[in-house]
């Protein structure tokens, strides 16, 4: 019956309960309200991404019963992060830096440039307000 219905096995996405409570639906409909009274000109999106010179792929094609297999250095390599504010207008701020992204980053890029940080739900992801 399953596989007639074309239902596959999937590990579960698992989330809170709070996540949808009335309480949370409210705020976020505040939040939109909000967002709604700034002009799309005046939103300021900043984003983060991280590169390692030593990063390799992990996939490959190769004739059907042989390996896929790649020859590679294996050295540690050095972090470079990439802070990124756009808007409407295009590219207004970057920093570009040795090693992992850290808060001190982002203030730093902020204070530079902008007058309010408005944190969106996830840890990595942000807009900002000029």
């Amino acid at each position: 019956l399953i596989k007639e219905a074309d239902y596959t096995r999937k590990r579960l996405e698992k989330i809170r309960l709070q996540r949808n409570s009335l309480a949370c639906i409210e705020k976020r409909r505040l939040y939109c309200i909000g967002l709604r009274q700034i002009e799309d000109e005046d939103l300021l999106f900043l984003d983060e991404s991280g590169f390692n010179s030593g990063m390799t792929r992990n996939y490959g094609y190769s004739p059907r019963g042989q390996k896929s297999v790649s020859a590679n250095e294996f050295s540690r390599q050095r972090n470079t992060s990439l802070i990124a504010v756009i808007s409407m207008r295009g590219c207004l701020a970057y920093e570009c830096y040795s090693g992992q992204s850290t808060v001190q980053y982002l203030n730093n890029l902020s204070e530079k440039s902008f007058q309010i940080i408005v944190k969106e739900n996830r840890r990595k992801h942000w807009f900002l307000i000029t």
